[in-house]
């Protein structure tokens, strides 16, 4: 029941466009992708780091950024971890997507964060607010 609850709020969050930040995410297999977007403003940087993880530790990873025209901006095969780092060229909504190549359950957790985002929330606890 808990299982069938995430998949669909990470549905529901993927399909209204809510800007997500960090997450841990399972996977089932044979899914295609999971993709979500956020709202990025020209010349921001963004930032993204994964680690995934699952029951027999040779879990593997595809992820791919993707800029408001729908390019692929970076594109990382086969890993187990890593970071994305872009300076984003154009305002618009960039989109990153991880697809488990492998079966079996796994997890994902990751960061998916802008330098004017993280500055946002950095002021907001110097402020004590």
């Amino acid at each position: 029941m808990v299982k069938k609850a995430l998949i669909l709020i990470i549905s529901i969050i993927t399909c209204i466009n809510i800007n997500i930040n960090s997450i841990y995410l399972h996977t089932k297999p044979n899914k295609n992708d999971y993709c979500m977007g956020k709202d990025v403003n020209n010349e921001d940087n963004i930032h993204i780091s994964y680690l995934i993880t699952g029951d027999s530790g040779e879990e593997k990873i595809n992820v791919k950024l993707m800029g408001p025209n729908d390019e692929i901006i970076e594109s990382k095969l086969n890993e187990n971890s890593g970071e994305i780092k872009y300076i984003a060229k154009e305002l618009g909504r960039y989109i990153l997507c991880f697809n488990v190549p492998t079966p079996g359950e796994t997890y994902i957790s990751f960061e998916y964060y802008t330098t004017q985002e993280k500055g946002h929330t950095l002021d907001m606890v110097k402020d004590g607010i």
